[in-house]
């Protein structure tokens, strides 16, 4: 009875393997002439004229790869935690893909290309991504290690910038890298910067000096309550940005400007900080702005004809509807009617106390 039972099951797994044998030597051979799928689509994903071939390793090039609209509006974004797994990924199908190749990658938002042969002859790929506002081309390519990316050009029209540079993606996940920003035509920056699953955090690596801030203020489209404080009242022959750092986490953006540390020396300054009085002018003013509050230390400064020795004025934005100015005077002063009247305009007690 065993061996009537034995001849069967002998002649299943033997059919079992030739016919596993035919079909993976069916496929290499079909691979090897190339495989042709004209539409193929997957959740929010449309495939056009896919095209893959095997020769020592698998080659896929496809023609258009169209993102639908409609399904992205309801999805997130991928993090940085997704991204490690794409590349984490991407590294393991190096070893059987040798190219990946998208001719038009189109979006509702945006279009670009794509093409990664960096697993094999070390040329790296790249990717091309355009929108109404921005346009980014960076090489990509793996070193054993890492991804290595090679920023040619990030620019943007609503900020008026462009951003060139590298970055290394690491398994940590974790990514760093160096950039050179020209912020609204006028601001030069060397910024190195990391990001992780948390945020983004970014620092200026040398001072840089520009003649004008006010566009570069703008541009970050501050409360309407701030930003005179910064580009309107305070004017200089040159203005020295000497540090700039700050955080965006991912979970609170709003966060951002409570992280910004600024530092900025303004040459021949002068500052208005009421419309109605004259202007305090100093051989030069060191501004720094550290969690929301602004502090302005002039020196060698002179208000209304007088020596203002170790004042200064900090002007607090936590609270963005009620700001609040505080001036700390330290000199020595004459009384005259500037100063009287300076008095009687913002209602403060002038008490004199006669010594002798």
């Amino acid at each position: 009875m065993q061996r009537k039972f034995r001849k069967p099951i002998i002649f299943f797994f033997v059919t079992v393997f030739l016919f596993a044998g035919v079909t993976i030597a069916g496929l290499a051979a079909m691979l090897h002439r190339g495989i042709h799928i004209e539409h193929f689509s997957w959740k929010s994903i449309r495939l056009e004229n896919c095209y893959i071939v095997w020769d020592s390793k698998i080659r896929v090039s496809i023609k258009t790869i169209n993102i639908v609209p409609e399904d992205i509006e309801n999805s997130s974004l991928p993090g940085v935690t997704d991204l490690h797994g794409y590349l984490v990924a991407a590294k393991y199908a190096g070893s059987v893909i040798s190219e990946v190749g998208v001719e038009h990658l189109i979006s509702k938002n945006f279009s670009g290309a794509f093409k990664y042969t960096g697993w094999t002859d070390g040329t790296p790929g790249f990717i091309q991504v355009s929108s109404p506002d921005i346009s980014c081309d960076v090489t990509i390519q793996y070193d054993g290690n890492d991804f290595v990316l090679g920023i040619k050009e990030l620019s943007s029209n609503t900020y008026l910038s462009v951003i060139t540079g590298s970055a290394r993606i690491t398994d940590e996940p974790l990514v760093t890298g160096k950039l050179l920003a020209d912020i609204a035509g006028m601001l030069p920056l060397s910024l190195t910067f990391t990001a992780d699953n948390k945020g983004l955090s970014f620092a200026t690596d040398k001072p840089v000096t520009v003649s004008s801030i006010a566009p570069v203020v703008d541009l970050f489209q501050l409360s309407p309550k701030i930003t005179p404080w910064i580009s309107e009242y305070l004017k200089g022959s040159s203005y020295q940005l000497t540090q700039l750092e700050g955080t965006l986490l991912w979970d609170d953006p709003a966060s951002f400007l409570e992280s910004v540390q600024a530092k900025v020396r303004v040459q021949d300054s002068e500052y208005t900080f009421a419309q109605e009085l004259e202007p305090i002018k100093s051989e030069y003013t060191n501004v720094v702005f550290d969690k929301s509050v602004l502090s302005i230390h002039p020196h060698n400064a002179r208000f209304y004809g007088q020596d203002c020795e170790k004042s200064w004025v900090k002007i607090d934005f936590t609270e963005p509807t009620k700001v609040l100015l505080t001036a700390y005077i330290d000199t020595h002063a004459v009384i005259n009617d500037d100063i009287i009247n300076l008095f009687k305009d913002h209602a403060l007690i002038f008490v004199v106390i006669a010594t002798s």
